[in-house]
């Protein structure tokens, strides 16, 4: 008899063990389930009108230089002049333009959109290398038969990731209405030279 009560108190005590380490468990993942939510909530960081407003005049300014950039890279064959050789016998074209008379006037308009990193980075083909894109020659400015793939940013700003006194990461999309396609754009751009310029650019 004595030994059937010790096997049920076991079995008892057994049991709440069991149901505490349970019960303590659930405490945990609840514990880890609300901290989790609370560092999502905190990572979403709203913005004052004021500040969008901000963000979305600096890129307007880039937007028009962005799209003025692609406009010289891909210019057509309406905009060339004669064929001209350079030193090293490469074939270049003159531009006919009234706005960019010299490979200064490009470099200033690179200087505007993008940051010294990204175009040493990505767009050293522009001035640079023994075939650029644009050369001085013989007092013309000259284009040479070079295909530049061109990315078309959306005009307005979708969404800020960050923000602050020297960067900003922003979301926008662009939607090619002929195609019915949309393409999203991650861009950071950064204070550089007393002006804001793109540091980095990125589909998604």
């Amino acid at each position: 008899m004595v030994m059937k009560k010790i096997r049920f108190v076991v079995i008892i005590f057994s049991a709440m063990i069991f149901m505490t380490a349970c019960n303590l468990k659930k405490q945990n993942e609840l514990f880890t389930n609300n901290t989790h939510a609370e560092s999502e909530v905190s990572n979403q960081q709203t913005y004052s009108a004021e500040e969008v407003q901000v963000v979305q005049k600096n890129y307007d300014a880039l937007y028009l230089n962005f799209t003025e950039f692609n406009r010289l890279t891909i210019s057509d064959e309406g905009n060339w002049d004669e064929e001209i050789l350079d030193e090293n016998g490469n074939i270049y074209f003159q531009l006919k333009e009234e706005k960019y008379q010299n490979t200064s006037d490009v470099k200033e308009l690179l200087e505007k959109t993008f940051s010294i990193g990204y175009t040493e980075k990505h767009l050293q083909w522009v001035l640079n290398g023994e075939y650029p894109m644009f050369k001085d020659i013989d007092g013309y400015l000259c284009i040479a038969m070079l295909e530049n793939i061109v990315q078309q940013l959306g005009e307005n700003v979708s969404k800020i990731e960050a923000l602050n006194d020297d960067k900003i990461i922003l979301i926008t999309e662009y939607k090619n209405e002929d195609i019915l396609e949309k393409t999203t754009y991650r861009l950071s751009l950064i204070f550089e030279n007393d002006k804001w310029v793109i540091d980095s650019l990125e589909i998604l």
